[in-house]
């Protein structure tokens, strides 16, 4: 699956968690995921894909007006992803950055919800916008917006 539009880049991760993009041999913090990376830029590239489409399966359509909000929230659940999937052993320390990312997601998922909520577009009936326009793929009407619980 290719990432949307809105998908968060390599660097735009790399930007939030500094301490993953070190590069193999020199130690040096690159600020963004290479093929010289643990994880590797091909690796995480496969995270995004995910996060993006977890945020699509539990929003619906992202509307051009909310891109910068998907965005934001594809970002911090592929930083969750990283941690889970990289360094397993290292969730539940303290301070836990898995536990910092997941508060900054449910922050920007939450304002995504609102976002898309605000900002249906009209079906062109005549009646205002379609509320049913933006059930989530799989049709659970309610997810707009709501908050990660479960642990990964």
């Amino acid at each position: 699956m290719a990432a949307p539009a809105w998908a968060p880049t390599l660097a735009d991760v790399g930007a939030i968690m500094h301490s993953r993009t070190i590069e193999r041999g020199t130690g040096a913090q690159l600020g963004t995921f290479t093929t010289e990376t643990v994880p590797t830029a091909l690796q995480v590239t496969g995270l995004i894909e995910e996060a993006c489409a977890e945020i699509v399966a539990r929003n619906g359509t992202i509307y051009d007006a909310c891109s910068a909000n998907a965005k934001a929230a594809a970002k911090w659940l592929t930083a969750m992803f990283v941690e889970v999937s990289h360094f397993t052993n290292q969730v539940g320390d303290d301070p836990d950055a898995y536990d910092r990312f997941k508060e900054n997601y449910e922050r920007t998922v939450e304002g995504l919800g609102v976002c898309l909520t605000n900002n249906i577009p009209d079906d062109g009936d005549g009646e205002g916008t379609d509320a049913a326009y933006n059930t989530p793929v799989g049709g659970f009407p309610g997810l707009v917006g709501t908050t990660l619980t479960e642990e990964f």
